[in-house]
């Protein structure tokens, strides 16, 4: 397991410093370096899936930990329309479109609709690391942003109890 963490973190460095000096966003590099190390480019895993996954849920973890101790309650507070509009515009439309094209693609309700909460969820840890890598971490519209974000992710978390919900008493019919 320690050896997948010292090949993803130096095929990590390397592509982020060279994503830097080519003045591309670095998280972009980081995905670069997955499918370098991945299965998909030379036909065998440089790495252990498993490890890495379980590397990946750390990360993330430390990632939110990150952005919830940068985030101030009163910025939530504070845009709360601007939030909660925001928020709401943006999950509707991405239901209703990933429903919409669920539907079309012949999938019943249930698929569709876990087509549709994908596609609702946004990244925040992406959309933040994009933030400050260009520097804007200060400008007015990012505590709107973030509030949108983080009022995403809550929503998030509760569709996804929804359409386990909905899923498990789907296949009892």
């Amino acid at each position: 397991m320690v050896q997948d963490l010292y090949i993803l973190m130096i095929t990590a460095a390397v592509v982020s410093i060279l994503f830097k000096l080519l003045k591309q966003p670095v998280v972009l590099g980081y995905i670069v370096a997955g499918v370098l190390v991945g299965p998909h480019l030379f036909g065998k895993s440089l790495v252990n899936p498993d490890n890495v996954k379980q590397w990946g849920d750390i990360g993330v973890l430390f990632v939110l930990f990150c952005i919830g101790l940068e985030f101030r309650l009163k910025n939530l507070i504070s845009s709360g329309k601007v939030a909660a509009i925001g928020a709401l515009t943006i999950i509707l439309g991405m239901m209703l479109l990933g429903y919409l094209v669920g539907q079309d693609a012949n999938l019943d309700m249930v698929n569709s609709l876990f087509l549709a909460g994908m596609l609702c969820m946004s990244s925040t840890t992406i959309v933040m690391k994009a933030i400050d890598e260009a520097g804007l971490s200060k400008e007015r519209f990012v505590k709107g942003a973030t509030s949108i974000l983080i009022v995403e992710d809550v929503v998030a978390v509760v569709l996804m109890v929804l359409l386990s919900s909905i899923a498990i008493r789907h296949q009892f019919y």
